[in-house]
């Protein structure tokens, strides 16, 4: 069946806009947020439908170079899956002109939202622009490819737009030199859209690009009308629609009701946990204790906060790494082949004194803008952060290197982000960063589990080779670690009561028993749960995980004393 063409509310996305203006002008020109919600709900119900997603009918700015992107037409509309890096300062624009006729005296109204500029002819004029009623706040951010994504991820997105046989015209020269394009787009979104958007979120956006600051032809009130004060050099987007991006795998829905929808017709979920523990267990040598923990690393999302946790955050140190290259670049593999995102640093006194882990923010001195420097850390939520302390070697931390290590430490403790001001201030952002650490030794960066690898369980040959898993068993794991982060998730009354007696009573006879580790073994059961496809808590599961962490205890203490 061939691909459905591209439909002419993709290819002249704002005529659609003006028609559902004319549709009742008496109302949208008093309300421009009504029309704004119409215009949103035309696109939604457009770029989807229960038998195709629509959304690939609209060609992708994602790997396209800047050069690229400006030779698109500015009218057609697009799409840009991204991540929010950066607030704009907030300006205005008005959403209706009153057009005025200066050879008839006739009046009239046209649609400006949405819009760079608007043709006026030589003998109109624009009654009262500028006028403060009729503003409204425009919301710009500033949006970068999401980063940190998995190859099969990007191939995946690739492949579901090929299908839709838009390329083969718009982008007729070779692509593959574009994929990861370090783009900036702005985004504009109006009349009040966007307000629940927030710094290092996940969105893809779909409008018009803004290529032009061409002044509207004619005068206003007897003077000429004034270009919009546009960067030329930015790219500059106006938002029709946008949706928030739960997850990134770009085949599974978005919306969370429908993701338990689909784990509950998943009959296979102890299969596919098995399969992919098996190849994790080969990659550790045969060592299940380390291959549970980095399991529920791999299924990990912090989910909330109380005033001193993050819970949910599962921050791992595996150590006892051996200093084998092929081992740590088939783990790495196996983790970069299933995940949807991830990004790898070495964690070595050079690379920590040279880089900059928190983003920093400079105010401009020419007008009431600011820069923003990124850091390696501003990240969108659920990407993995794996930490290669292996390179590690003596030497002494300069400025840049301490306040690194304080940031990589806040994220593994708080999963929180200080983004730094100038003069000293800085502002705390929440993260959901999964964090593993690799090293031999204890990590510089402290996590709240520390599992030592058992040592020779597994040779050769019998951990390196690994089978190449089908295509229908890959997919199968990618979604199984996707749909355990919006798993439901219970403790019977119960259950619960009987574990905090029991926490109470055990502490009688041993006082080193802490709150910390009773929420570790909480947490830990809850993961175990999750990877199971079980929703409720029992007392099998949870003796499980005490089980678990006994041994990870004892294996630390054996370790400690052997030294």
């Amino acid at each position: 069946m061939p691909a459905p063409s591209t439909p002419k509310w993709a290819l002249d996305p704002l005529t659609v806009v003006d028609g559902i203006f004319a549709s009742d002008t008496a109302r949208f020109r008093d309300d421009p947020e009504s029309l704004r919600t119409e215009v949103e709900r035309f696109f939604q119900e457009r770029l989807r439908s229960s038998t195709f997603d629509y959304r690939y009918l609209v060609p992708s700015i994602n790997g396209l170079s800047k050069d690229e992107v400006q030779a698109l037409s500015p009218n057609i509309l697009v799409r840009f899956r991204c991540m929010v890096q950066d607030e704009k300062q907030m300006s205005y624009h008005q959403p209706m002109l009153h057009i005025r006729n200066e050879v008839s005296g006739d009046t009239h109204y046209v649609c400006s939202i949405f819009k760079i500029s608007v043709p006026v002819l030589e003998n109109e004029t624009v009654v009262g622009l500028g006028d403060p009623s009729s503003l409204r706040e425009m919301r710009s951010v500033s949006c970068v490819p999401l980063p940190a994504e998995a190859k099969w991820v990007c191939s995946l997105n690739d492949e579901m737009q090929q299908k839709t046989r838009l390329f083969g015209s718009l982008l007729a020269e070779d692509k593959e030199n574009a994929v990861g394009a370090n783009i900036t787009v702005i985004a504009n979104l109006f009349a009040g859209a966007g307000s629940a958007i927030g710094i290092n979120d996940s969105i893809e956006l779909f409008g018009t690009l803004q290529k032009s600051t061409a002044d509207i032809t004619g005068d206003v009130d007897g003077e000429a009308v004034p270009a919009r004060d546009e960067k030329s050099m930015e790219i500059r987007m106006s938002v029709l629609v946008y949706e928030e991006l739960s997850h990134a795998h770009p085949a599974l829905p978005l919306a969370k009701a429908d993701l338990s929808l689909l784990a509950a017709t998943e009959q296979s979920i102890d299969s596919t946990r098995k399969l992919l523990f098996d190849r994790l267990l080969r990659c550790l040598r045969g060592d299940e204790l380390s291959t549970q923990y980095i399991l529920m690393y791999l299924l990990s999302s912090t989910y909330s906060w109380t005033a001193d946790m993050a819970i949910g955050n599962f921050s791992l140190n595996v150590i006892d790494i051996p200093e084998d290259a092929l081992f740590l670049s088939r783990l790495l593999s196996q983790v970069e082949d299933v995940v949807t995102q991830l990004r790898t640093f070495g964690l070595t006194v050079a690379n920590l004194n040279s880089s900059r882990m928190a983003p920093l923010i400079k105010e401009r001195q020419t007008d009431m803008e600011h820069d923003l420097q990124p850091g390696f850390l501003q990240l969108p939520k659920h990407t993995h952060l794996v930490l290669d302390e292996l390179g590690m070697t003596t030497g002494t931390l300069n400025d840049a290197g301490v306040r690194n290590v304080m940031a990589l430490q806040r994220l593994a403790k708080d999963q929180e982000l200080l983004f730094d001001y100038e003069f000293g201030v800085q502002a705390a952002f929440r993260m959901d960063i999964p964090l593993l650490v690799l090293s031999q030794g204890r990590s510089l960066v402290e996590c709240r589990y520390v599992v030592p690898l058992a040592s020779n369980v597994l040779t050769g040959a019998d951990f390196r080779d690994l089978d190449t898993l089908s295509e229908k068993d890959m997919w199968r794991i990618r979604q199984y670690l996707v749909m355990a982060k919006f798993a439901e998730y219970e403790i019977a009354t119960g259950l619960r009561q009987a574990i905090v007696e029991e926490f109470v009573e055990t502490r009688k006879s041993d006082r080193s028993l802490s709150g910390e580790q009773l929420h570790n073994q909480l947490e830990l059961a809850r993961y175990l749960c999750i990877s199971h496809g079980e929703k409720t808590l029992t007392k099998e599961r949870w003796e499980e995980a005490v089980g678990m962490e006994k041994t990870r205890q004892a294996r630390l203490k054996d370790l400690a004393a052997s030294r």
